[in-house]
């Protein structure tokens, strides 16, 4: 549906993840993700976004604004609703 138009990325966040086990993970038959992901051994992502809980979602505008922060898992149509807010 949105292709094209917004971008998904996926951090995870080491030393408490590890590398190996996350990549299984997101390569699984039972988990594929199509979008790309990044490892944040430093903390310095969830620094900068000061994430509190995990999972965290941030949707950001096409002008770099953090447009909505949601906390805990979501479905669908949660995630419709955010994009819906960042068109």
């Amino acid at each position: 549906t949105y292709q094209g138009q917004v971008e998904f990325i996926g951090v995870s966040m080491a030393p408490r993840d590890n590398v190996n086990l996350v990549k299984g993970f997101v390569n699984s038959a039972e988990h594929f993700y199509t979008w790309r992901f990044v490892q944040d051994d430093s903390y310095e992502v969830a620094q900068r976004y000061q994430v509190q809980a995990v999972p965290s979602s941030y949707f950001i505008g096409a002008d770099g604004i953090i447009r909505a922060v949601h906390i805990g898992a979501m479905n669908g149509a949660q995630i419709e609703a955010y994009l819906q807010q960042i068109k």
